[in-house]
């Protein structure tokens, strides 16, 4: 399924689903930073009252990014 969603985003860069779930797929892989660009740019999308939000950020709160060096 990585590889539909992978497509997906090649052809459409702003796809919700496609953002969200390879950002899944990058966090799991432990890819952090690559995950939070994605779901940073998904969050830019849904108006500010969408219940999606609070998911997208629960989500990248949850990462652990390493402090620019």
């Amino acid at each position: 399924m990585r590889q539909v969603h992978l497509h997906v985003l090649a052809a459409e860069p702003q796809n919700p689903e496609a953002l969200w779930y390879v950002g899944i797929s990058e966090a799991a892989a432990g890819h952090a930073q690559t995950a939070h660009d994605l779901w940073t740019r998904l969050l830019a999308q849904p108006p500010a009252n969408a219940p999606v939000r609070q998911q997208v950020q629960d989500r990248l709160a949850a990462l652990k990014l390493d402090a620019p060096k």
